[in-house]
């Protein structure tokens, strides 16, 4: 849904983060909602033992974001987003593959479309 109210904004809209790159919502101007996520540590002492147990809880907050068209400020680079050429660190797609591969992730390897 958000791609078709702002079809020139990565995402669709630009939660209050936006700011940070100079954009302000104008006073006055509806925001769309939408479920974001976050997880938030939680530490327990257990009475008896007073053992500290550390765990995280995963939220869905709802996030306010906004239209590019309501906003002011700096301008935002329309330049579309490029893959990144040269190599990476060495190793660095073996150790994510092997790592994905352990979390139950299947990993096919292809060509994007138009590459061939």
């Amino acid at each position: 849904m958000l791609k078709s109210v702002a079809p020139t904004i990565p995402g669709g809209g630009i939660p209050r983060k936006g700011q940070g790159l100079g954009r302000r919502v104008r006073k006055g101007e509806w925001a769309i909602r939408i479920l974001g996520y976050s997880t938030e540590k939680i530490t327990t002492t257990d009475p008896v033992t007073g053992k500290e147990t550390e765990d995280r809880v995963v939220r869905y907050p709802v996030l306010s974001v906004f239209d590019l068209s309501q906003t002011d400020g700096d301008p935002i680079s329309t330049d579309s987003y490029q893959l990144p050429t040269g190599d990476g660190p060495i190793g660095a797609l073996d150790r994510l593959t092997a790592w994905l591969t352990a979390e139950g992730w299947t990993i096919h390897e292809k060509p994007p479309a138009g590459w061939l």
